[in-house]
């Protein structure tokens, strides 16, 4: 079957001379619940697509404004300037229509981190550069008026990721309710640095030892823990689905928050350290009963493994991801 572009985006395509009437290959590319990607093969030239989805693909009702593709591609133009190829390289962007284009980048050369992980392919050198380029994005943007403005975005984020994450969960564990809804506060009232708001093994491939980020539909000027906890959360999680490497994602675990941990000069590391630990247990929570559930973790006993596991941090907090670590990794 084959497949063309939208007849308006093919249009505007055509008068920017990306590609020529009807004279292209296009294969949709799987990933993301929240756009359409598209790999456009012009001649020789090849690059990706990326338009925003009003409804996610989630099994939950899930709306969210089709404007977070502009924020993303600005995410993108922002950190490479701090960290050159870091990010995607933008080519070409239409705020009205609300696409863009970006560099494509071909799997075989630049592996997805989620697959490697679940090959069991535990890399803690990457895991560490993670960490560092992660903390050095959040560092080199803190107190930044500029972006701050720019990327003033919490309501997006409030539909993107507190609310459907934090909130909505929260409406199915009542004992803790509130202690969930004051994680969401505190989050909605932060604005440190630029957050990317889904850094996540899925959204990262691997440079040889250098990540590049992807998916910065979440991007806000906000709280780093965010993009910290989201970040450590999937090796939490990935320790049940592969317990073969089980001790390799806890060295995983520690190598990436250690250093990480050491870069927050932004704020006390202690007070840092202890506001991460209660977002990322709320975030595990939030993988089995948000409106975002992991695909990979479904048996009811592992579900409820996670909840209590979840639970117990949020109503009994610990001050150290070392000590959270240990907690979790010998259970």
């Amino acid at each position: 079957m084959t497949l063309y572009l939208d007849n308006e985006i093919e249009k505007r395509l055509v008068e920017k001379n990306f590609i020529t009437s009807k004279n292209y290959k296009i294969e949709k590319l799987s990933g993301g619940v929240s756009s359409d990607i598209w790999k456009i093969t012009n001649q020789n030239h090849i690059f990706c697509l990326k338009k925003a989805k009003k409804k996610l693909d989630v099994k939950e009702d899930w709306f969210v404004p089709i404007e977070r593709n502009i924020y993303e591609y600005k995410w993108y133009n922002e950190v490479n300037k701090l960290v050159p190829n870091i990010a995607p390289q933008v080519i070409y962007s239409d705020s009205k229509k609300f696409f863009f284009i970006m560099e494509y980048f071909d799997e075989m050369k630049f592996p997805l981190w989620k697959k490697e992980l679940l090959k069991s392919k535990v890399n803690i050198k990457f895991s560490q550069s993670v960490a560092q380029n992660l903390s050095f994005i959040h560092l080199n943007s803190f107190n930044n008026n500029n972006l701050k403005s720019k990327f003033d975005t919490i309501k997006l984020f409030e539909d993107l990721r507190i609310d459907p994450y934090i909130r909505f969960t929260a409406t199915i564990h009542d004992d803790i309710k509130n202690k969930l809804l004051d994680i969401a506060n505190n989050l909605n009232n932060k604005k440190i640095t630029l957050v990317h708001g889904d850094i996540s093994p899925k959204n990262i491939l691997i440079n040889n030892d250098k990540p590049i980020f992807l998916d910065a539909e979440c991007a806000w000027y906000g709280d780093p823990a965010f993009d910290f906890a989201f970040c450590i959360n999937h090796l939490i999680l990935k320790s049940i689905k592969l317990p073969k490497v089980k001790e390799l994602l806890s060295k995983s675990f520690r190598i990436l928050s250690d250093t990480y941990l050491m870069n927050v000069k932004w704020e006390d590391p202690k007070l840092f350290e202890k506001r991460t630990i209660l977002i990322l247990s709320a975030l595990m929570l939030a993988r089995i009963d948000g409106k975002s559930p992991v695909e990979y973790i479904n048996s009811n006993y592992e579900k409820q493994f996670v909840r209590s596991f979840a639970k117990s941090i949020i109503q009994n907090p610990i001050n150290s991801l070392i000590d959270f670590s240990n907690k979790w990794f010998q259970n």
